[in-house]
């Protein structure tokens, strides 16, 4: 487990046991997250990266943040490459658009 106060990445390897019916293109199901939250934990590893490190992982491996248990803010450059378009319902329609968008209170 991270000991750092920010928290950290936490990765569930390629080559452990993965939860049942899975799909990379879905969002989780109730099935799947209660699976990750009893047994993926304990599978799970830590990624305890510093300021300027860079990590590289396959957005294909189950994957989420440690708990920040500080007052401070997290900041991540996050770039992601994609065979196809990104969107839909699918979780990647949560990815950086890369087009222009309108500031805060201006048009475009």
């Amino acid at each position: 487990m991270c000991s750092h106060p920010i928290g950290c990445l936490r990765l569930l390897p390629s080559d452990a046991p993965q939860p049942p019916s899975a799909a990379a293109d879905a969002p989780a199901s109730e099935a799947t997250l209660r699976w990750l939250e009893e047994e993926g934990e304990a599978l799970a590893v830590d990624v305890c990266a510093e300021a300027g490190d860079a990590v590289l992982f396959s957005s294909r491996l189950w994957h989420c943040s440690g708990p920040n248990r500080t007052g401070a803010d997290r900041r991540v450059y996050y770039g992601q490459y994609s065979r196809g378009a990104i969107g839909g319902e699918a979780p990647l329609c949560l990815a950086v658009r890369t087009g222009p968008a309108a500031a805060p209170g201006r048009e475009t």
